[in-house]
């Protein structure tokens, strides 16, 4: 269940898991690859708690669907630091591909 801070609601670590569908042992490894750190309170010691933020919560539902489409961890940092224009450069190289694809191959000959 979220907490209050100051007006904005919080998530711990297990909660933020739930919600994004993964395992805190992908949230911990994330956090250290520095993917997703949490922006309301880092732990400090032993029995200290993280706590993330409501957008922290998005990110970790975007990042578990991104590696469950096939990205791997090396490719979510761009797409972590600019999500909207990675994705229109993908969308892009897509296209490009789409329209290569659709080359019909007499004209791939002749060139």
């Amino acid at each position: 269940m979220p907490l209050e801070i100051d007006g904005e609601l919080t998530y711990r670590a297990p909660e933020v898991c739930r919600l994004a569908g993964i395992t805190y042992r992908q949230l911990d490894y994330w956090a250290r690859l520095g993917h997703l750190e949490p922006s309301i309170r880092d732990a400090r010691g032993s029995g200290s708690q993280r706590l993330y933020s409501s957008d922290d919560v998005k990110k970790a539902r975007a990042i578990a669907k991104l590696l469950h489409l096939g990205i791997r961890h090396g490719g979510l940092r761009p797409l972590l630091a600019d999500p909207m224009g990675t994705i229109q450069d993908m969308i892009d190289q897509l296209e490009a591909v789409q329209k290569e694809y659709q080359t019909p191959l007499e004209e791939l000959v002749g060139a």
